[in-house]
């Protein structure tokens, strides 16, 4: 309370002689501290001057300004879990007038969270958030404040605690420099983990992968640290840390790890160059390194040991290098080291390319099928070298019954065929080979099926039936003429004894004639198999050959491929066993080519008969042979001729 008089004037007060002070003359402030019992309260004044007194009373004295009276957090769940919503309430009374309440959370003010309530001078504020992890700990406050008064503030603070799954980061250890890591050194990580609970694991990922302590590789782990020792290329790559408690499992962000190296060779990339001579070639070296930046150095080592260092050659200065080599004689053949360095320092091994004459690839090896069904077949083999370049993949497939080819692929990839709509129930000759710019490959034949049909199987299971009760009554027919013949033999025998003498000689007269070859030994498992009628031809001494270095031999004579030109062209009629093989002819034999030439091939067939005639031309030394299709009933369908040529 202040009062001003002019000129000076003395004050008192009649109310409550405690309740206001006279401080002074003229001017007089007067401040007390008022309670809210003094509320209303009647003030009676005089003020005496100079000249006179004046008496003034204050009808009424209403108090407006008290602090806060009290402040208090009313809900504390004593547990929290992270993501868990938790509303808090604030409670402050006494405040004239109502006080108002803020909050924090940490150093954070979260008034915008809270929502405040009024009751008289009670005032109520809720708090509402959601915990996380970086809430434990920290201190959640009420503050209520008079806003008339500033210094009237009161508080009440709760400590969260909050229970979360790990937190993790990882870093370099202090003393790693991480940005220049060179192979040899040691390198130091930390886990920083924060938990509550605290943790009860803790792994570490290397690429993705576990990583565990290994001494003898440098792999050392030691609680929440891991200490690698002597890096190189090897240890680059990306590693993170895992920890586990009570509340889940946290990962740390990947830190990745770069080493410097020294260059070294490039995996997959060409090491053999097949190069014909005065034929320029560029060979490719390329190196991985960190930094990138190289300077290359290029030897050739020649075939008598000598090296040169070469110095044509392109640079590019990112990891890779181009020498041009062109081998002019024998001895310039051999192979040419690729050096490189950065400034870490040298390669430790140099890459080596062979240069090599080129030439065709070598012959399919291990060719398997692979699966058969009704109309396909899948053959699959392995690759032989490639002469030098690149290579292609070939297979073919002939029909043995009709004579005709199939089926032509091509791979530029793999020797693996899957070669689809076979008629059902065939046999085929299955040629492969692979060839390069500089020729083919030898050959490589084998046979193959595709499997019967549903209604063959059937009708040959009706036929099985069938042939297995007839069996049984010939075997019980047989059995009987048999006891038939023996009785009639005994009788004969004493009767032909006497002229024995006359029938051998006759009979070895016979064989001097039309001597009969005897049973090939690898004609029971001779692909190339034709049933004939028994017809006559003159015999000559022939070596048998396997089939499939017959395939070879046509193969490789460069003429379009065909069925004549893949079996064997010179044949022979075994009598014995009335069938066609192939053969070939002995240096003996050669001479007699026109005896040589077959005289007749017949094969019955379902709807036609096919006559093949073979004469001896001697102008062109050797055999032709027509070929007559004529249907049953007399109908001619045409001729076709084809060469027959023995070996010269």
């Amino acid at each position: 309370m202040e009062c001003l008089t002019s000129p000076h004037a003395q004050f008192s007060q009649k109310a409550n002689p405690n309740l206001l002070k006279q401080l002074g003359n003229g001017l007089c402030p007067v401040m007390n501290r008022i309670s809210l019992l003094d509320h209303y309260l009647k003030i009676s004044a005089t003020f005496d001057l100079v000249y006179t007194t004046i008496n003034s009373i204050f009808p009424v004295l209403s108090i407006q300004r008290v602090k806060p009276q009290s402040v208090q957090i009313t809900t504390v769940p004593t547990v929290l879990k992270a993501g868990q919503r938790v509303e808090v309430n604030c409670q402050s009374e006494g405040s004239r007038p109502p006080a108002r309440i803020s909050w924090t959370k940490g150093s954070e003010r979260v008034d915008h969270l809270a929502i405040q309530n009024t009751f008289g001078s009670i005032s109520v504020s809720t708090l509402s958030f959601v915990a996380s992890g970086e809430d434990n700990g920290k201190k959640l406050t009420c503050e209520a404040q008079n806003p008339k008064l500033p210094e009237s503030a009161l508080r009440d603070s709760w400590t969260l605690n909050v229970l979360y799954p790990p937190q993790l980061s990882l870093v370099f250890g202090a003393s790693v420099q991480y940005e220049h890591i060179r192979e040899g050194s040691d390198v130091y990580f930390e886990c920083n983990i924060q938990a509550n609970p605290p943790v009860s694991e803790v792994k570490w990922l290397f690429n993705s992968k576990n990583l565990v302590h290994d001494s003898l590789r440098g792999i050392i782990v030691r609680n929440h640290s891991l200490l690698l020792h002597n890096v190189g290329r090897r240890n680059r790559g990306t590693y993170q840390c895992l920890a586990s408690n009570a509340q889940g499992r946290g990962r740390s962000e990947e830190v990745v790890l770069r080493v410097q190296y020294s260059p070294v060779c490039s995996e997959r990339q060409r090491r053999n160059y097949g190069v014909a001579k005065n034929e320029e070639v560029n060979v490719l070296c390329s190196v991985d390194s960190d930094p990138q930046e190289v300077a290359f150095k290029w030897v050739f080592n020649s075939s008598l040991s000598e090296t040169t260092d070469l110095f044509s050659f392109i640079n590019n200065g990112t990891g890779k290098s181009i020498a041009k080599f062109t081998p002019k004689t024998k001895t310039d053949y051999g192979a040419l080291y690729c050096f490189a360095k950065n400034e870490v320092g040298n390669m430790r091994d140099p890459c080596i390319f062979n240069i090599v004459p080129t030439g065709p690839p070598e012959p399919l090896q291990n060719c398997t099928i692979t699966n058969q069904s009704f109309s396909s077949l899948s053959l699959s083999c392995d690759i032989g070298d490639d002469g030098g370049s690149k290579q292609s993949f070939h297979l073919e497939i002939y029909s043995m019954r009709r004579e005709q080819l199939l089926a032509n692929v091509t791979s530029h990839e793999n020797p693996s065929f899957i070669v689809r709509g076979l008629p059902a129930g065939t046999s085929f000759i299955v040629v492969v080979y692979s060839s390069n710019s500089k020729g083919r490959s030898t050959s490589v034949a084998l046979t193959a099926s595709t499997l019967f049909s549903a209604e063959r199987q059937t009708e040959d299971e009706n036929k099985s039936v069938i042939s297995a009760v007839l069996l049984v009554s010939l075997a019980a027919l047989g059995t009987l003429a048999l006891l038939a013949v023996a009785a009639v033999v005994a009788v004969v025998k004493n009767k032909t004894r006497s002229s024995s003498n006359e029938v051998a000689t006759t009979g070895q007269e016979m064989v001097e004639k039309n001597p009969k070859p005897s049973k090939p030994a690898f004609e029971d498992g001779n692909p190339y198999v034709y049933h004939t009628r028994e017809v006559t031809t003159d015999y000559v001494h022939l070596t048998p050959k396997s089939a499939s270095e017959c395939i070879y031999e046509r193969l490789m004579d460069g003429k379009p491929s065909s069925y004549e030109t893949v079996l064997c062209r010179s044949h022979v009629l075994n009598e014995e066993f009335n069938r066609w093989v192939p053969h070939e002819l002995t240096a003996e034999d050669k001479s007699k080519r026109k005896a040589a030439c077959l005289a007749l091939l017949r094969d019955q067939r379902k709807e036609k008969i096919v006559d093949r005639i073979v004469t001896y031309d001697k102008k062109k030394n050797g055999c032709t042979a027509t070929i007559q299709a004529v249907k049953e009933g007399g109908q001619h369908l045409g001729n076709q001729q084809d060469w027959l040529q023995d070996e010269p």
